[in-house]
């Protein structure tokens, strides 16, 4: 890619905004840094021709002392040996030696690239011009790149989406009159735009690009035929815009007056069913009445037969009671006089049967009596020869202490 690669130090030279209706060119971008493929794919730039210029591949370059290689996220490498591909690298850190190199870094991702098709001639050879915005990508399996890179690379693609493209709108132009040319980004524009879509397809996948969308994004006509079909247009709206205004004051004519006619036969409806309802609702209040009146009679006559039932339970209570009263009674006056009579009889065989007691206790106290006599008169006999041995003691201990006595006062 040596004749239309550019440089870094082009690229810093000749970028500046690009407008977003530029065509799009796209490019192979030498780097110094690695690290910077993020900042240069997403940098709108241009060329001094006003093309939008759009990195496809880029080219690091790398140190011959360093064995670190990052590949940024977003990115697929492709790997060089002494000058051979020899692989791919996914994004992360790689450690390599220093022959190994990065030949081609590849971004993974949706390129837009617009192509306004100038001078295409219509049906009846009025000159348009056409944008068209198509949407593809370069295929992450490593055959896919390795034949981009190899086999056709951003300048040969882009030349070729170019031709395909404008092939494609000329033919599609060459179709119509001018007046219709407008039909070409409406859904029949999108059928036809879906087979050219597959025959870039068909021609281009064999170098690992895939064509997702094509759109047809903006047509342009010279300056007095879009003048004179803006005009018609505008006439067409109006008398379109009238037609549909007199048949809504038509049709709002309309609807007033079935509105007036459907109120008028609510409110007549509403009438008689309001009749309806008060005749039944008298007829309903009548036969209430008469359910009223009925039951409390029901109510008065239950109850008459309520206070009889409880005034003869009553006289029946009463003289139950007076029954059980005097019976109650009369066995209370046959227990009490019981009573009395067996506490008679206790208290004679109580007293006859203290009287037995107390006479044999008296007996037995006698008998005790005199049995207490004759011990008692023993007991004395007894007594009186051993007391007077004890007094005979008694003396001779008293005329001894009386002799100690008066050895002690002579000493």
């Amino acid at each position: 890619f040596s004749e239309d690669c550019l440089t870094h130090h082009q690229q810093e030279l000749i970028m500046y905004s690009a407008p977003d209706t530029a065509p799009t060119k796209l490019v192979t971008l030498d780097i110094d840094n690695i690290n910077d493929a993020g900042y240069f794919v997403g940098q709108v730039s241009s060329d001094h021709y006003g093309n939008r210029l759009v990195p496809l591949v880029l080219r690091p370059q790398r140190g011959l002392c360093t064995f670190a290689v990052s590949v940024p996220q977003g990115f697929q490498a492709l790997v060089a040996r002494h000058g051979a591909l020899v692989g791919s690298w996914t994004p992360g850190l790689k450690i390599a030696p220093p022959w190994v190199r990065i030949a081609y870094l590849i971004p993974q991702l949706f390129v837009v690239y617009d192509t306004p098709v100038k001078e295409c001639p219509t049906a009846d050879n009025v000159m348009v011009e056409i944008d068209v915005t198509l949407v593809f990508r370069i295929k992450p399996d490593e055959a896919d790149m390795r034949c981009f890179a190899e086999n056709l690379g951003p300048e040969a693609l882009d030349k070729m989406l170019h031709a395909f493209q404008e092939e494609a709108v000329r033919g599609m132009a060459r179709q119509r009159k001018y007046n219709e040319i407008y039909d070409l980004m409406d859904s029949h524009g999108d059928k036809q735009l879906a087979v050219t879509k597959r025959m870039m397809n068909d021609n281009l996948g064999e170098y690992g690009v895939e064509v997702s969308t094509i759109t047809i994004t903006n047509v342009r006509l010279p300056t007095h035929l879009a003048q004179t079909m803006q005009e018609a247009t505008t006439w067409q709206s109006l008398n379109i815009y009238n037609e549909i205004e007199q048949k809504y004051n038509l049709n709002q004519i309309a609807n007033n007056e079935r509105e007036q006619k459907t109120k008028q036969g609510v409110r007549e409806e509403q009438k008689k069913i309001s009749a309806e309802y008060e005749k039944e609702k008298a007829e309903y209040d009548k036969e209430l009445r008469s359910v009223l009146a009925h039951t409390e009679k029901m109510i008065a006559e239950v109850q008459e037969t309520e206070r009889t039932a409880v005034l003869e339970i009553n006289s029946n209570n009463e003289l139950v009671v007076a029954q059980i009263n005097a019976k109650k009674k009369e066995r209370e006056a046959k227990i009490i006089a019981e009573g009395n009579a067996r506490a008679q009889q206790i208290l004679a065989e109580a007293k006859a049967s203290a009287l037995t007691i107390k006479a044999e206790a008296e007996r037995v106290a006698a008998e005790f009596e005199a049995k207490t006599t004759a011990v008692q008169a023993e007991a004395e006999g007894v007594a009186a020869a051993r007391l007077k041995a004890k007094r005979e003691y008694d003396a001779a201990m008293r005329q001894l202490l009386v002799a100690k006595l008066l050895q002690a006062i002579a000493a």
